[in-house]
C-alpha cells in the first residue's frame, strides 16, 4: 500500500530560491503526493512562479495577512490530505533520496503511526560554495526527557504522522524560533524518534533575513521554550538544570551583542555568584572565553 506524503513549504519573499527548493521536493526518488506552498504575504513574484509551474502536485495558498512561518505551516497542515507530513524551508534543498530513506524506515517499522523520522544536514555557504556536514546529537527512541534540555532535530528533515500533528493542534504560532525544538518535545510525548545518521537536506546560508541568522530571535525562541517547559524540565532534570539553561541563554545573548536582551533575561534570575558574574560582563559588554563553562560549574 502506498505511503502518502504531503510536504508543506512556508515562504515569504523567497522568489529567488523557491523554485529550486520546490523542484528538490518534487524530484524526489520517492515522490510526495502533494506539495503545499503557503505564502506568508509576499510582495515579490512568488505567486506567479508557483502558478506557472507545470506539476499538478504543487498547490499554492496565500495568507490574508502576514502571520509568520508557524501559522503558514498550520495552514498547510489543515490543507494536507496525506497520512504523513514533511516540512521544508523555501531556501533549502532536499537531497534526492530524502523521502525514499524515510519511507524505508516506515516500512521496516511496520508502518507504525507513532514514528518521527529525521536526519542530519549539509550546511552550504552559497556565496563561497563551501559545504560542511552537520551531525546532530543522536536523537533516537523514546527521547522526551532528552529533548527537554537540548535543541531538537531539523524541521526540514522531519517526517511525522499527520494524525499526531493534528492531535497536538498543529505548531505553536507564538514560538519565535527554535520551533523544531518545541514541536519535537510535544511529539516525543506520544511517539518514537528514529534518527537517520546521514544528511537528508542542504541547509543554505545566505544574506537574506532568516530566523537562524537573527541572534535576538534565536535567544527569544530558546527562552520561550525553556519557560514553556520549566515545570517539566525541573521535574525531570531538577531546577539547577533549568537555571543553567536560563543562564547559558543569557550568555548567548551577551556573546552575540544583544545587551539589552541579556539585561532583561538576567533581571529576574535572583541573586548569587553566577548572576552577579553574568551581570558584570553584561554591564561591561564583554564575553570572555570559557565563561559559559565557568557558569555551568558554578550553578
Amino acid at each position: 500500500m502506498h505511503i502518502g506524503i504531503s510536504v508543506i513549504i512556508p515562504t515569504k519573499n523567497r522568489a529567488s530560491t523557491l523554485i529550486e527548493c520546490v523542484n528538490s521536493v518534487l524530484e524526489q526518488t520517492y515522490g510526495p503526493d502533494e506539495v503545499i506552498v503557503v505564502d506568508d504575504h509576499s510582495d515579490d513574484d512568488t505567486k506567479n512562479l508557483i502558478s506557472s509551474h507545470s506539476d499538478v502536485r504543487l498547490k499554492y495558498v496565500a495568507l490574508i495577512e502576514e502571520s509568520g512561518a508557524q501559522a503558514a505551516r498550520n495552514m498547510g497542515l489543515k490543507m494536507a490530505h496525506s497520512d504523513w507530513i514533511a516540512f521544508q524551508d523555501s531556501d533549502d534543498l532536499w537531497l534526492p533520496d530524502k523521502l525514499e530513506r524515510q519511507v524505508a524506515v516506515i516500512e521496516s517499522e511496520g508502518r507504525d503511526q507513532c514514528l518521527v523520522i529525521h536526519g542530519d544536514a549539509i550546511k552550504k555557504n552559497i556565496t563561497t560554495g563551501v559545504e560542511e556536514r552537520i551531525t546532530l546529537p543522536f536523537t533516537n527512541g523514546n527521547c522526551y526527557n532528552d529533548l527537554l534540555i537540548k535543541p531538537a532535530p531539523f524541521l526540514q528533515a522531519m517526517l511525522a504522522p499527520r494524525r499526531l500533528l493534528m492531535k497536538l493542534g498543529g505548531l505553536d504560532p507564538l514560538c519565535p524560533s527554535h520551533q523544531e525544538w518545541d514541536l519535537s518535545i510535544r511529539l516525543a510525548k506520544n511517539s518514537r524518534f528514529i534518527h537517520i545518521r546521514e544528511p537528508l537536506f542542504i541547509w543554505q546560508r545566505h544574506e537574506f533575513e532568516t530566523i537562524s541568522a537573527d541572534p535576538e530571535k534565536g535567544v527569544a525562541g530558546y527562552d520561550y521554550v525553556i519557560e514553556k517547559y520549566k515545570k517539566e524540565i525541573t521535574m525531570t532534570h531538577g531546577y539547577r538544570k533549568w537555571r543553567q539553561l536560563k543562564l547559558l541563554n543569557t550568555l548567548n545573548a551577551l556573546k552575540n551583542g544583544c545587551y539589552e536582551q541579556a539585561k532583561a533575561l538576567i533581571r529576574n534570575q535572583g541573586i548569587g555568584l553566577t548572576v552577579s558574574l553574568t551581570n558584570f560582563f553584561i554591564l561591561i559588554k564583554v564575553y570572555p572565553r570559557g565563561l559559559g563553562r565557568l557558569i555551568v560549574l558554578l550553578t
